[in-house]
């Protein structure tokens, strides 16, 4: 699909993310707050779902072809309160771009949520990262039911004020909102504190490498062939575990 220009991306349009205001809105483009769809392969992954849960901030970070956008929008689509989902992009580096594609991915679930945020940002000024972080961290605190937020594809935002408003966001979001960043490289922000203190997990290279069990489940399943233990097991060593290349093989 080529390439939309900045104008089609962010829009004055009605969209379901303005319910309930009296005003028309810029609004992303649907595709930015859509939960992506599971893959033709998909595999469900109980032992990592369940490490999805409970912490107030979670880190999915490894290089591409890891399944880290795969499980988490699997634990998403079954999970039993509202999840707001982003997917990022280098112009998201701004940080009053991303706190607009943030309100509106809150309020595909929760139509109501950032008036305080849309009104700083409707004065027409420049905002800096902080003032935003306030006004989020207060649209937060308002939410209404239990909310996690994701952040998918965070690498792909270069140096910019969007991670100074993150870092303010981890700062001021109350405790039943959780946030996950799933990212293919570590990002700048001040999680080693958050893991340190039990505030944050992660979910890096190591496990989301496919186990033996999992592999030889792929190819049986893609192909009707049990393939021999020992077969298996090397194929995983040799990939180091990478789920896209064992994919591809079977």
């Amino acid at each position: 699909m080529a390439e939309l220009s900045r104008p089609f991306l962010v829009r004055y349009a009605r969209h379901p993310a303005e319910r309930g205001l009296n005003r028309r809105e810029p609004v992303v483009a649907p595709e930015k707050v859509r939960l992506p769809d599971p893959a033709a392969d998909h595999l469900r992954r109980d032992r990592l779902v369940r490490r999805l849960e409970g912490a107030p901030v979670v880190l999915v970070c490894a290089p591409s072809g890891f399944g880290k956008t795969e499980l988490v929008s699997d634990w998403a689509r079954s999970a039993d309160h509202a999840v707001a989902w982003v997917n990022l992009d280098a112009e998201d580096s701004d940080a009053s771009e991303f706190a607009q594609h943030l309100v509106a991915a809150l309020r595909v679930v929760l139509p109501e949520a950032g008036s305080e945020t849309m009104a700083l940002l409707r004065e027409g000024r420049p905002v800096r990262p902080e003032d935003l972080g306030r006004s989020l961290g207060a649209d937060l605190r308002s939410a209404t039911r239990p909310l996690t937020v994701v952040l998918d594809d965070y690498s792909s935002l270069p140096s910019g004020s969007s991670h100074e408003l993150v870092d303010e966001i981890l700062r001021r979001k109350p405790r039943d909102v959780r946030l996950m960043i799933v990212a293919r490289r570590d990002p700048p922000l001040p999680l080693p504190e958050l893991l340190v203190s039990g505030r944050a997990c992660e979910i890096r290279q190591a496990s989301l490498a496919f186990t033996s069990d999992e592999a030889a489940e792929i190819i049986e399943r893609d192909t009707g062939w049990s393939p021999e233990p020992d077969l298996v097991e090397r194929m995983v060593e040799r990939l180091g575990g990478w789920p896209s290349g064992i994919k591809l093989l079977a």
